[in-house]
């Protein structure tokens, strides 16, 4: 059995994989790219939310004697300037170092991830520091990852509703105009098709495969922006928490622009993004070394 850490910039996960994952994946919510819009630095207090996250999870992984252990960062770690303090902290504590993946590469891993089917799709990953889209069947075809992330944008926008919808709608006319069937994987989508389903609580097996029309998010959008807090939020949402209630309303945007861009109309959610792809490419390397 192995372990699969990803720092991602809204969170950390872990999950242990022996083919499949054998168990849900577990999440601590650390907002690691929090002002990173601004400063272009980690603050002290993300990186030590975020070191702390990882640690307990290399320990549990350990503990649960897990043969090899996995640990990689996205966009937060790519882009911040003091982002090696993270990779040093937790290399003294664990003496496991991190593989900081480009964007490409982490398209890639969600694409992989969310097409074990080889169908035709494009595959929308959400994040906090960056959102990646790449279309593809059995392979990738054409992608791009942009760093317009929820936590940048809220940042940049200030979390103004009109102002995200607006900055939103003119940077996804940066990507090309895919046509397959939209996925969406990630954070973001799963937690908005949850809230969708009025989960009370979150139930990936459900979730997974479900199709989330445009007029329904529209329609979450008026219900978010309704709350008056992030606490508020989360009580109306009890799936999804407080801390991923902070941005959501933001993510929300984010999937309605580029669905808008793309002229779709839905999209599908896949519980298997850039873990599972990020793992298959580390056997796919293992088997051949």
């Amino acid at each position: 059995m192995d372990a699969v850490i990803d720092i991602g910039s809204n969170s950390v996960r872990l999950c242990f994989m022996e083919n499949k994952i054998v168990n849900p994946k577990k999440v601590s919510t650390t907002f690691l790219s929090e002002n990173l819009a601004i400063t272009g630095s980690l603050l002290p207090e993300a990186i030590e939310r975020t070191t702390s996250a990882i640690i307990n999870f290399i320990n549990e992984a350990k503990q649960k004697g897990a043969d090899r252990i996995f640990v990689f960062g996205t966009e937060a770690m790519r882009s911040g300037k003091n982002a090696y303090v993270v990779s040093e902290i937790v290399q003294n504590a664990t003496g496991i170092s991190i593989d900081v993946i480009s964007g490409s590469d982490e398209a890639l891993c969600g694409f992989i991830g969310a097409n074990a089917q080889n169908e035709k799709v494009c595959v929308i990953d959400i994040g906090g520091a960056s959102i990646e889209l790449v279309q593809g069947e059995k392979q990738i075809e054409n992608g791009l990852s942009l760093p317009i992330g929820v936590m940048r944008v809220r940042d940049i926008c200030n979390n103004d509703r009109q102002k995200t919808h607006d900055y939103y709608s003119e940077q996804v006319k940066k990507y090309p105009r895919f046509t397959y069937k939209a996925v969406g994987i990630g954070g973001t989508a799963t937690s908005l098709s949850a809230m969708v389903k009025k989960m009370q609580t979150y139930d990936a097996t459900s979730n997974h495969g479900s199709v989330i029309t445009l007029d329904e998010l529209i329609k979450l959008e008026d219900q978010i922006y309704a709350c008056k807090d992030s606490e508020d939020i989360a009580k109306t949402f009890p799936s999804i928490g407080e801390k991923r209630a902070r941005v959501i309303g933001i993510g929300c945007i984010a999937l309605i622009e580029i669905l808008k861009y793309l002229n779709k109309t839905e999209f599908t959610v896949s519980e298997h993004d850039n873990i599972e792809g990020y793992y298959a490419l580390k056997t796919q390397q293992a088997n051949k070394n």
